[in-house]
């Protein structure tokens, strides 16, 4: 994973979900938090999970809910 262009802060914040271990324990330190950092830790893990995603789908060669998609388009448009 590979996240560009963040600020020390949401460094800091990525840095710390990466050393929780269960997603109760990650509620726990989110509730800790002042709104505003609140706000920001969830930033960093909507980035987190866009660059999962991204490294997933890089790795596809084929794309089954896009040609579902399409498939009904398709058949729509009949």
């Amino acid at each position: 994973m590979r996240i560009e262009g963040l600020t020390p802060l949401q460094i800091e914040i990525a840095d710390h979900l990466w050393s929780i271990g269960t997603v109760d324990q990650c509620q726990a330190w989110l509730e800790t938090l002042s709104p505003a950092i609140r706000d920001e830790a969830m930033v960093v893990m909507e980035l987190m999970m866009m660059s999962v995603l991204d490294d997933v789908v890089d790795g596809m060669t084929r794309y089954p809910d896009a040609d579902a998609i399409i498939k009904k388009v398709q058949k729509k448009a009949k």
